[in-house]
């Protein structure tokens, strides 16, 4: 999973090879940060299956208003699923895009202001995480992988509230004053975001500091 305990650091901001390198020209990224907290305020007023309705229909007219992304995602899939028709590979591209809005406008902005110790399993569904569970209670260093399967915002949440001071290794968004937001949500619930770049001496002092690292 994209989550590992953390080794007593403090939150990956402050790490020169964590922070957010903020492009030229930040004006013009006020507008879209600002939107999108008003619609994070909004989403608040309704209940979580209405939020994911709203967000599939976002999804649908980004999908309407930017073919291109469709088509690039529609290739993919038929390279995954040569036996698929054209057809399926199209619905397949556009559930995808659906889930991409849902999980991020309402599972990473809405999610952890919703979700806490008292609540998390009546949202979250664990598989069989014995093995996990056992290294991430062991004293020995391990290195966790998966792919970008279900719901990975909510998987480290929720192993954070369990307990487990978790740190996640994330791509920065372009927008700064989003990515600040972000971050914020997510460590104030106990998760330790390192970016990707430049984060290979980081997670390798984590490991030989005996953490889990994934």
């Amino acid at each position: 999973f994209p989550s590992s305990t953390s080794t007593g650091s403090r939150p990956s901001r402050a790490c020169p090879t964590a922070r957010h390198r903020v492009p030229s020209g930040v004006l013009p990224q006020w507008p879209p940060y600002a939107a999108l907290r008003v619609a994070a305020a909004a989403m608040h007023v309704f209940g979580t299956e209405q939020n994911l309705r709203t967000a599939a229909l976002v999804g649908d007219l980004f999908a309407r208003l930017g073919p291109q992304r469709v088509d690039r995602a529609v290739q993919n899939v038929r390279r995954a699923f040569p036996d698929r028709s054209e057809a399926a590979c199209r619905e397949i591209a556009r559930a995808s895009i659906r889930h991409m809005f849902q999980l991020f406008l309402v599972d990473s902005i809405a999610g952890p202001q919703r979700l806490n110790r008292r609540n998390w399993v009546r949202h979250v569904t664990l598989g069989d995480m014995r093995e996990t569970i056992r290294l991430l209670l062991g004293d020995r260093p391990a290195l966790f992988l998966t792919g970008h399967l279900g719901n990975w915002e909510f998987l480290g949440l929720a192993l954070s509230l369990l307990g487990f001071h978790m740190s996640a290794l994330a791509r920065p968004l372009d927008n700064p004053h989003l990515n600040e937001w972000l971050l914020g949500m997510r460590e104030r619930r106990g998760l330790d975001v390192l970016t990707k770049w430049g984060a290979t001496a980081e997670v390798q002092r984590r490991i030989e500091e005996g953490g889990r690292v994934g």
